[in-house]
């Protein structure tokens, strides 16, 4: 289960993955956004209201239906879900992922989820549903992930939307503490993209996964990804189309220094929690700010660490 919050370059990163023989990857699914996929569908109906786009819930799911072979052969359109939903709308979502994993057998099934990052409710009902999930936990530096959430706001950004998206980053099960139970990978969106041979030899390693040069460089052909000719055919799947075109996979300097700029009107307290997440992270803190005296109740996560998956601090 690939979780992270928008703007972390999931996509790409869920591409580098589908590229791996075992791996099959899909397309954004929210399965444990609710209980059943009765809940899925009337969560979608209620979006639509007020968003005025059908299928933000159920979009992915029927990409990757119909990809599978599950839906027969009609076109992959949201009345395919809605009758294939309906006959199974008891179905708890640990169902729902079974029977995906089983049609992509003997490939192992990779999730792309931005709600579970955000919903603490999904992640214990997957939690509760695939104790043995693998969760990757994609993180970004909380400057660049705001930035980038910013750079798709229409219009004139409206004030505390920047507080606001990074309390959403703060939020996300990244800025990792020690848990009781579950699996965690935190794997770091600069380290995917700027050192891709690294970072997915010791993720693939943490999947106990082979890796060879030339299954390496199938993975670096993100423009080449399986899932993204359904995720076209679903408006709304791909946050960011443009990476296919050209990947974004290219060397960059070290990050640069947890700073918010000025503009964004980022509340002190706030700052000073995201530095201090962004340091337990390995990102770089300017010297003089102290992340120590951060205040802010922390945020329990229902998962551990997988012990090699992040470096060793002090």
């Amino acid at each position: 289960m690939l979780v992270a919050t928008p703007g972390s370059l999931s996509t790409v990163v869920l591409a580098m993955l589908g590229g791996h023989p075992a791996l099959w990857p899909a397309p954004e699914l929210h399965l444990f956004s609710a209980q059943d996929l009765d809940g899925l569908m009337r969560a979608d109906a209620a979006v639509s209201g007020y968003l005025g786009a059908r299928g933000v819930f159920t979009a992915g799911l029927s990409a990757c239906l119909h990809e599978l072979g599950l839906l027969g052969k009609r076109p992959p359109d949201l009345s395919a879900i809605e009758c294939w939903g309906r006959r199974r709308k008891h179905w708890p979502p640990g169902r729902t992922l079974a029977a995906l994993e089983a049609a992509a057998a003997p490939r192992r099934l990779v999730v792309k989820s931005g709600f579970l990052a955000l919903d603490r409710r999904a992640l214990t009902r997957l939690r509760e549903a695939r104790p043995d999930a693998m969760v990757i936990a994609l993180v970004r530096h909380p400057v660049d992930a705001v930035a980038s959430l910013l750079r798709r706001a229409p219009g004139t950004t409206a004030p505390g939307l920047a507080a606001h998206l990074l309390s959403l980053w703060l939020a996300a099960p990244g800025p990792a503490q020690a848990v009781e139970a579950g699996s965690l990978y935190v794997l770091k969106a600069e380290d995917a993209t700027s050192r891709p041979r690294a970072a997915l030899a010791a993720l693939l390693s943490a999947l106990e996964l082979p890796l060879d040069e030339a299954t390496l460089e199938a993975m670096l052909r993100t423009e080449e990804a399986s899932f993204l000719p359904a995720a076209r055919r679903m408006p709304g799947l791909l946050a960011d189309d443009s990476f296919a075109a050209g990947p974004q996979l290219r060397a960059r300097a070290p990050s640069h220094d947890v700073v918010f700029p000025a503009a964004w009107g980022i509340p002190d307290g706030l700052a000073g929690r995201a530095r201090q997440a962004a340091a337990a992270l390995g990102y770089r803190c300017k010297p003089e700010q102290d992340v120590s005296s951060a205040g802010g109740e922390e945020r329990a996560s229902p998962w551990r660490h997988v012990p090699h998956s992040v470096p060793q601090q002090k």
